[in-house]
């Protein structure tokens, strides 16, 4: 695999572009958790549990923040 470097010098395998979700699990006794979630979060997840330079680049929304 060709590794890239970006602007800050430092080199990456895997640059994930993409929207984020906010997502609200609910468990069997209802309690409510709000997590980051979408392909982007758990490709580049996956990727960095595999030993690669992972970056993520998004965007959110302020009043979800």
């Amino acid at each position: 695999m060709e590794t890239t470097e970006h602007t800050s010098g430092k080199q990456i395998d895997l640059l994930s572009v993409g929207p984020v979700s906010l997502d609200t699990n609910v468990s069997f006794d209802g309690k409510e958790e709000k997590n980051l979630g979408g392909a982007v979060i758990y490709g580049g997840w996956a990727a960095a549990q595999c030993g690669f330079k992972t970056v993520i680049v998004t965007t959110a929304n302020a009043s979800e923040c």
